[in-house]
């Protein structure tokens, strides 16, 4: 028998439960595993505003205003418990922003016990409230309670009236989870509070995706991860199984079914003018070197046939070479030989692709077809099968490392250097530095050149689709040159990888490449 379901029913032992999922004895199979790190984090993280917090203060104050006699002596006093959590997390809050005021961070980072402790509710057992709020299905009952106030107030239901219901109703629930999540572990996960304009709401991120991924492992009679662009086993393994002994791990890893001159992986560091390409935040306004970029872009349209796709590491970069190249002859130069099309924040994706696919199906005169400028990360890297003549090459520029002043982000890194070097004494180090400028140790540096060649890998992966596809796949940076970056190719890839030290040794290899798969198909007609 074979059920499928979606990761977070899986990954959620309350959902699996609900639907009366077992998995002893069961072998799981997670496809797209390159992700379950992150989604296992994402699943289990939850927010909660003020403004949240007060509505479900009020309505639960009025719920037992209205209900306390009718109230067990139990869910009366596990009612009232609720209120004076409630009471204290509002309050320390509210005194959160105020003392904030005058200073410039919008944030600040705590351990889960010492946010319960700030409130003064640390000796509150949240376990035994969650347990409550899930038996007796607290938030059903105050939206029916929020329904009668609102009938008995206005027996037209106006439409303000009938958004608090619902509001309430949701806001319970947010509620809920953030409490489920304040009970876990207090090394596993952080509290981070953020202003928000006019509200101030609190951040729940798990640290440790390992601990929630255990029941499932200790359960099933074999957990298989599959996917095509894993990423790091190694890390794999300490994210998610640092219980499971070595042996117990096994890792089985194919080739690629397409010949190995089905495929040219070239790296460069330079560009036609032979200005070095590296692209980091340093150099996110050399104009000079959006230029340069342009140029080689122009050069290899005028060698690939049919379609090209671009990524670049993101939406900002990629509408500053936009408005560099217009300024100069760029765009004019690209759009002479093949036509252009370019993935816009919020945009139609399906229109451009439509377009694009029309324009190398059916390209007009003087054109050799398309291409298309998109982001890593966008809807238009994952998930598209870009086949054939789709994408002849796939061109990435630079690399799309995440942005490093992300709270949610350090504290991860930090985490992870932290607990690889000392597991109890690591989390209370890692809550006082909370600069920006942290120097990464290897577990956090390999965890976050993962992050981002997985984005990297899933974006070229989509050129080469089948047995008889062909492609040449472009990366346009200096840091491809540097093994611990171009390991974290496919394997498939980088074990085909070549470095052009010279734009024009690149220029000559592409056309030589595009020369003999023209070869093989006259031969082959």
């Amino acid at each position: 028998q074979i059920i499928t379901l979606p990761y977070n029913i899986l990954l959620q032992k309350s959902a699996r439960d609900a639907m009366g999922l077992k998995l002893q004895d069961q072998v799981v199979i997670i496809d797209e595993a390159h992700n379950l790190v992150e989604t296992i984090s994402s699943t289990y993280a939850s927010s909660l505003s003020l403004s949240q917090l007060c509505m479900v203060q009020t309505s639960l104050r009025g719920y037992l205003s209205r209900y306390q006699r009718r109230l067990s002596p139990k869910n009366a006093t596990n009612v009232r418990l609720l209120l004076v959590l409630l009471d204290s997390m509002v309050e320390s809050l509210e005194s959160w922003r105020k003392k904030r005021e005058h200073q410039t961070k919008e944030s600040e980072v705590v351990n889960t016990n010492g946010f319960l402790n700030r409130c003064g509710v640390e000796s509150i057992n949240l376990m035994h409230l969650c347990t409550f709020l899930h038996e007796s299905k607290l938030a059903r009952k105050l939206h029916s309670f929020a329904e009668k106030v609102r009938t008995a107030s206005d027996l037209s239901g106006t439409s303000e009236n009938q958004r608090d219901e619902h509001r309430t109703t949701s806001d319970v629930h947010a509620f809920q989870g953030f409490l489920f999540s304040l009970a876990d572990s207090d090394a596993d996960g952080r509290v981070i509070l953020v202003e928000k304009e006019d509200d101030v709401g609190m951040q729940y991120i798990l640290l440790n995706p390992a601990e929630r991924f255990r029941s499932i492992v200790h359960e099933a009679r074999s957990v298989i991860l599959a996917g095509g662009t894993m990423g790091s086993v190694e890390l794999l393994r300490h994210h998610l199984f640092p219980y499971v002994s070595p042996e117990k791990i096994l890792h089985f890893s194919c080739g690629h079914v397409v010949p190995d001159d089905a495929v040219l992986t070239l790296s460069l560091s330079t560009g036609p003018s032979g200005k070095e390409l590296r692209f980091t935040h340093e150099h996110k306004q050399d104009t000079s070197m959006m230029d340069d970029l342009g140029a080689a872009i122009v050069n290899f349209c005028n060698l690939v046939p049919a379609g090209i796709v671009c990524f670049f590491p993101s939406y900002s970069y990629l509408e500053a070479v936009c408005r560099q190249w217009k300024e100069g002859n760029t765009r004019l130069r690209l759009g002479a030989r093949k036509e252009v099309f370019f993935e816009t924040r919020g945009g139609d994706t399906t229109r451009i692709l439509a377009d694009y696919t029309q324009a190398i199906k059916g390209p007009k005169e003087g054109k050799s077809g398309a291409i298309l400028f998109s982001v890593v990360g966008g809807r238009l890297s994952e998930g598209i099968n870009f086949s054939d003549d789709l994408a002849r090459a796939v061109i990435q520029v630079g690399l799309p490392f995440p942005d490093l002043h992300s709270v949610e982000l350090r504290e991860k890194l930090r985490y992870l250097d932290l607990s690889s070097e000392e597991k109890t004494g690591g989390a209370k180090k890692a809550i006082k530095d909370q600069s920006s400028h942290y120097r990464m140790g290897p577990q956090a540096t390999a965890y976050y050149e993962n992050l981002c060649m997985r984005s990297v890998n899933q974006s070229i992966g989509m050129a080469i689709r089948h047995r008889e596809d062909y492609a040449c796949i472009l990366l346009l940076d200096a840091r491809f040159s540097v093994p611990r970056i171009s390991q974290r190719l496919p394997s498939w890839l980088s074990q085909r990888a070549q470095q052009a030290d010279r734009f024009g040794q690149a220029v000559g290899k592409v056309a030589q490449f595009f020369r003999l798969r023209r070869s093989l198909q006259e031969n082959t007609r």
